[in-house]
This record gives C-alpha cells, sequence and structure tokens, in this order.
C-alpha cells in the first residue's frame, strides 16, 4: 500500500512538472513572440513615418522644380521628380502581425500603383508642369495615408509617439496644404470653365436673336 502510494506520489509529482515545464514554455514562447512582434511593428511605423517624410519632400522638390520650369521657360527640371515608392522591409514577417493591420499595409502599394496608373493616363494629353502637380497631390495623398497607418499600428502595439525631427518645416502641413491648393485650384479652374461657357452661350443666344442677312444684294439696293 506504501508502495502505491509512493508511486502515486512520484507520477503526480512528474506531470505537475511537465505541466507546469510545458506552461513555462509556452510563456516564454509568447513572450518572444510579443517581442518580436514588437519588433516589426516598430519597422513598419518607422517605415512608414519615413515614406511619409519622403512624400512631403517630393512635394517641396516638385513645387521648385515647376516654378524653375515657368522661370526658365523649359521643362528640365521637373525631370527625375516621382512620386516615391513604398517599400516594407524584408524583416516584417507578415503573419507575426495583427491581422486586419497586415490588410491594410499591404494595402499601400496598391494605392500607390494606382496612382501611378492615374498620372500617366492624363499625361498623355497633359502639359509636364501639371503633370508635376498631380504628382505632387498624389504623393500627399499616399503621404497623409501612410502616416494615418503608422499611427495605427503605434496604438496597436503601443509604441510612443513618432519624434519629429524636421526643424525647418512640417510634414502635415506640406501634405495637407497641397490637397487644400488643389481643391482650391479645382473651384478656380470649374468657375473659370463655368464663365467660359456662360460667355459661349450667350454669344450663340446673340445669333440666334441676330440671324445674318441671308440676301445681302437687297440691302445693295440690287
Amino acid at each position: 500500500m506504501y508502495a502505491q502510494t509512493l508511486v502515486s506520489a512520484v507520477v503526480s509529482s512528474a506531470v505537475i512538472s511537465v505541466i507546469i515545464s510545458q506552461l513555462f514554455n509556452m510563456w516564454k514562447e509568447n513572450r518572444e513572440h510579443k517581442r518580436e512582434a514588437y519588433v516589426m511593428a516598430l519597422d513598419a511605423a518607422e517605415t512608414l513615418e519615413r515614406y511619409s517624410r519622403a512624400c512631403a519632400q517630393m512635394i517641396e522638390d516638385g513645387r521648385g522644380a515647376r516654378s524653375e520650369a515657368g522661370h526658365r521657360m523649359e521643362y528640365g527640371p521637373l525631370r527625375g521628380i516621382d512620386v516615391p515608392q513604398p517599400l516594407y522591409p524584408g524583416t516584417i514577417v507578415w503573419k507575426g502581425l495583427d491581422r486586419s493591420l497586415v490588410a491594410e499595409l499591404r494595402e499601400l502599394p496598391n494605392a500607390y500603383d494606382a496612382a501611378r496608373r492615374r498620372i500617366y493616363v492624363d499625361a498623355e494629353h497633359s502639359d509636364p508642369i501639371d503633370v508635376m502637380w498631380d504628382k505632387e497631390l498624389e504623393a500627399a495623398r499616399l503621404g497623409q495615408r501612410a502616416w494615418a497607418l503608422a499611427v495605427k499600428v503605434r496604438d496597436r502595439y503601443e509604441l510612443r509617439d513618432a519624434e519629429s525631427h524636421e526643424l525647418d518645416w512640417d510634414v502635415h502641413k506640406v501634405l495637407a496644404s497641397k490637397i487644400e491648393d488643389d481643391e482650391k485650384r479645382r473651384v478656380r479652374i470649374d468657375s473659370h470653365n463655368l464663365k467660359m461657357q456662360s460667355e459661349i452661350s450667350a454669344l450663340f443666344a446673340g445669333r440666334a436673336d441676330n440671324p445674318p442677312d441671308q440676301n445681302p444684294s437687297k440691302r445693295a439696293g440690287t
């Protein structure tokens, strides 16, 4: 009886030891997984923020190039300036991050591809200076989208807020002002087009009220 009790105690102790060991390993693996996810999330957030800054810089470069091209009356200054391409580092393992966030993160390159298609379809029939304006606008939209994603990633993984390293300009202000400028520009264009349509309509209405004389010989008294 004593021997049976002793064996049961040993077996129970061994089982408890195995369970504790497994629980410890699970805790250790979970902690390692969280640490890896934290690092990957930080990489993703910083990549998005760098991309947003690159978009803002492209807008500044494009604005200067448009001004220089207009001053020089030639398109040379516009060459080589394009919307930055979003590229994630190879260290990011997507399956290690929140699935809903991953879907949004991986959609950014698709948005970039769509922006390029819009630009180059319109470029076939547009002045290069107008094309540069469109590039700046798409960069502003992508830059804002990237920064918003970075904020989501930081919130989800409880990362501290991004630090501003710019001393002489504000990334967010550059991006937002470009979109605001485009809205004002579209209002001016629409207003101009409406005015032109009204003038043309008035011109044709005047001609309808005063049709030209179909028999000029009668005016000459013949």
